[in-house]
């Protein structure tokens, strides 16, 4: 990955009254953070009806070179198991390649599913963004 891509286009970004996922990389903001690693903030309810949008999200920064994924979900309100399916397909195809999906700041009711669910027991899960950015 030689090319920094245009994170701004709107490929990398979907907004509704729903939810709004940015896709963020901006090394000035950000210095540590290695080229093949992006930051992906999502505010609202990641469900049935945005889950297309986040997945389409998702393969545009895969296709980009992207093998490290960490998902601020620190205003995500909401997630069903449509989101949790493509997270967890998406985690299995980026470990494909020795990357991750780690999930940062989630909300209380994102924690909550996540423990019911048992994913907590196989997902990466950081309390802040800071802290996945340590790890890296």
């Amino acid at each position: 990955m030689t090319n920094m891509p245009d994170y701004t286009d709107e490929k990398y970004h979907y907004d509704t009254s729903i939810i709004s996922i940015r896709t963020i990389a901006h090394r000035e903001s950000f210095p540590s953070l290695p080229a093949n690693t992006i930051i992906i903030e999502m505010v609202g309810e990641l469900n049935l009806y945005s889950t297309p949008a986040f997945k389409d999200i998702l393969n545009n920064v895969y296709d980009t070179g992207v093998r490290k994924i960490l998902l601020s979900l620190q205003s995500l309100q909401y997630v069903d198991s449509s989101g949790l399916g493509v997270i967890l397909g998406f985690q299995s195809k980026l470990s494909k390649d020795d990357g991750y999906i780690c999930i940062c700041s989630p909300t209380e009711s994102v924690l909550a599913v996540l423990e019911l669910t048992k994913l907590k027991q196989i997902m990466k899960i950081r309390n802040s963004l800071e802290e996945a950015l340590q790890e890296l």
